[in-house]
């Protein structure tokens, strides 16, 4: 029986490089909103087979454009798909005109939170330019949480 993904979510699972400033490569998976960094640096590009086992370093968010335009092209996509395996993990915003007000955001749902409520999430960033997104990544190389 052929299984269909929601439209709009066939990215679900997609696998992507993306090439950083010094040559070097890491890999991402796109889950319903979110793109999760894998944690380990390549020298040369990877294979799907190469990055199935690598753990996730940290979630990220950005513009569409450059999985469309193939700026990060598409080397595979992650076997067995379930969406529950994709969903998004939960974030917070800080309410910037009601400081100490949170929002508590899980996937597709949003709710109002407590500090207490975000210990051991992220904090929502969205990186509207990749440019961002990229130095964000060679950041957590720097501080090792991506690792050779």
């Amino acid at each position: 029986m052929k299984r269909h993904i929601a439209k709009g979510m066939n990215h679900l699972g997609n696998v992507h490089i993306i090439k950083l400033t010094d040559g070097s490569f890491v890999a991402v998976r796109r889950h319903e909103g979110a793109i999760a960094v894998l944690r380990k640096l390549f020298r040369s590009t990877p294979t799907l087979e190469e990055v199935l086992n690598v753990p996730t370093a940290f979630f990220g968010h950005t513009v569409e454009t450059c999985f469309k335009d193939g700026s990060w092209p598409k080397i595979g996509k992650w076997p067995n798909i379930r969406k529950d395996q994709f969903r998004d993990p939960p974030t917070y915003t800080e309410d910037i005109l009601s400081p100490g007000r949170f929002n508590i955001l899980g996937g597709r749902d949003m709710v109002r939170g407590t500090v207490r409520d975000t210990i051991g999430l992220d904090p929502f960033v969205m990186d509207v330019d990749p440019e961002d997104f990229i130095k964000r990544i060679e950041k957590k190389v720097e501080f090792g949480i991506i690792e050779p």
